[in-house]
């Protein structure tokens, strides 16, 4: 429940021309881009799961310059992607078989 809340109503996109991530809140229209500029750090989890019932609980983790935190399950954008975006500013990536947002 808590990967679902955190992504309700957001719409997350990559520009990989402009090589930007752009989040779009649905709720009140507002869009925001995030570039190299504005980022601090990128930490990458990675999980698996062998329940059938339950999605995938891997997510990225985005430490902005101004000290605010995007959170990106694997649900939306793959870490992968997150990765090859932004692969100079990762800084940790962790495998285990269950993560949760912190």
């Amino acid at each position: 429940m808590e990967y679902r809340k955190s992504e309700k109503g957001i719409n997350i996109k990559i520009n990989n021309e402009d090589k930007q991530l752009v989040i779009k809140n649905t709720g009140n229209g507002k869009s925001e881009v995030i570039n190299n500029d504005n980022v601090k750090s990128i930490e990458l989890y990675y999980s698996w799961n062998t329940n059938p019932f339950s999605s995938d609980l891997g997510y990225s983790k985005i430490m902005l310059n101004n000290d605010s935190k995007i959170f990106i399950t694997q649900d939306k954008i793959s870490q992968a992607e997150i990765k090859s975006l932004f692969r100079k500013k990762v800084k940790k990536e962790k495998s285990r078989f269950m993560n949760k947002l912190k």
